[in-house]
């Protein structure tokens, strides 16, 4: 909650590649990662924080809690939860 409120902006693409740059290591291009974000983005270029949280840990390559934690604490997250 502290985190959130702390947070300057929302989770865009940009952030998003960021985040998960470690995670991927490199191995897809850019347009796989960007259609990625696509699926789960409403048109607005940004994804819930709850909502990305609930597909990390629970779909394709799992990442763990504390995984989504060191995510969320690099990304920017405003206070809607973006």
């Amino acid at each position: 909650e502290a985190m959130m409120n702390e947070a300057p902006g929302p989770i865009n693409f940009p952030m998003f590649l960021t985040m998960f740059g470690e995670k991927l290591n490199g191995t897809d291009p850019e347009d796989v990662i960007r259609n990625a974000f696509a699926c789960f983005d409403d048109g607005n270029g940004c994804i819930q924080e709850d909502y990305l949280r609930e597909l990390l840990t629970n779909m394709g390559d799992r990442f763990t809690d504390e995984e989504v934690d060191e995510l969320f604490q690099e990304a920017p997250i405003d206070k809607k939860g973006n």
